[in-house]
């Protein structure tokens, strides 16, 4: 919170690390359990398929995240060992499509094909693809390209005009500020989009405009 605000930055979604290393469900209540008090820290919770038990089937799940006012999901397929496809996850994704629920998934959890094929099955599901970097470019526009309900952020994706070129490509209603934190510095994401090359309106759609409007926010 001290960095955030030195930098500049009003407001974060926030995973907790156990929810990713060790268990979506323990580390998801102790997510919850560290921002009872604090607003500026929004939680997104680590979700994972049904199939083991390990969590419940994907409508009681998002009923569960709607009651705790959690506005986002997170997917681990590689590090968490389970297929990105309709058959493992499709009951939870579908649930997620069904309340318009933001699922974030890092472009390294997944291959191109899976992502495309998950995002053409629920076109209703906003995708945020996050720590994709510019060598993966050639990878990552087809995704883009076939997928108008996806959205990137620029914690990893810091090349010489991404923020232009991928506006004017695809849209400013699409591309979002991330930080990458607490393994990246925030100052430097920021920074990326202040200098970006693009009209103040656009800036602030980036900024947070737009992940607020995914979140359904003020």
């Amino acid at each position: 919170l001290d960095e955030m605000i030195h930098c500049g930055i009003n407001a974060a979604l926030v995973e907790h690390n156990v929810a990713r290393e060790y268990d979506p469900v323990y580390g998801n209540n102790k997510l919850m359990t560290k921002l009872k008090a604090e607003q500026r820290l929004l939680p997104i919770w680590v979700v994972m398929p049904h199939q083991t038990d390990e969590m419940p089937p994907g409508p009681e799940l998002v009923e569960q995240m709607i009651e705790n006012d959690v506005r986002a999901a997170r997917m681990y397929p590689k590090s968490q060992n389970y297929i990105l496809n309709d058959a493992t996850c499709g009951v939870l994704l579908g649930a997620l499509e069904g309340e318009g629920i933001l699922l974030s998934i890092d472009f390294n959890q997944a291959t191109p094909e899976q992502l495309t094929d998950m995002c053409l099955a629920h076109p209703d599901l906003p995708v945020l693809i996050t720590g994709a970097s510019w060598a993966q470019t050639r990878f990552l526009y087809p995704v883009l390209d076939q997928c108008p309900n996806t959205h990137i952020e620029f914690s990893t994706f810091q090349a010489n005009y991404a923020i232009e070129r991928l506006g004017a490509r695809y849209g400013f209603e699409r591309l979002l500020f991330g930080t990458g934190a607490l393994m990246k510095s925030p100052g430097a994401a920021k920074s990326f989009i202040d200098y970006a090359d693009i009209p103040d309106e656009e800036r602030v759609k980036v900024a947070g405009g737009n992940l607020a409007r995914l979140l359904r926010l003020q």
